[in-house]
């Protein structure tokens, strides 16, 4: 998928995926034509950012954890399954 592509599928725009991606929060696939490709992975990525960012985590904060998950400290899924857990208490 291209930037265009993931922009408009998760409704973030292309300059936030591009900062996303200088903070080394996401690591898209570089094509040999120059094109980056995002992944499955980006894509559930950016859906982690999202989820944190809407319970107060700072950028910061969420590039240690997932530092965590990229040694295997802390399975991805199992993760954004905690912070929906937690948004959903937080808007009850």
């Amino acid at each position: 998928m291209l930037i265009g592509e993931l922009s408009k599928y998760l409704n973030v725009s292309r300059d936030t995926i591009r900062f996303y991606e200088k903070l080394d929060l996401i690591q898209p696939l570089i094509r040999n034509n120059g094109y980056k490709e995002y992944s499955e992975q980006n894509i559930q990525q950016l859906r982690l950012i999202q989820t944190a960012k809407s319970l107060g985590f700072t950028l910061t904060e969420v590039k240690q954890i997932t530092d965590l998950m990229s040694v295997n400290e802390i399975p991805a899924e199992q993760f954004h399954e905690i912070l929906e857990d937690k948004l959903s208490v937080v808007q009850n």
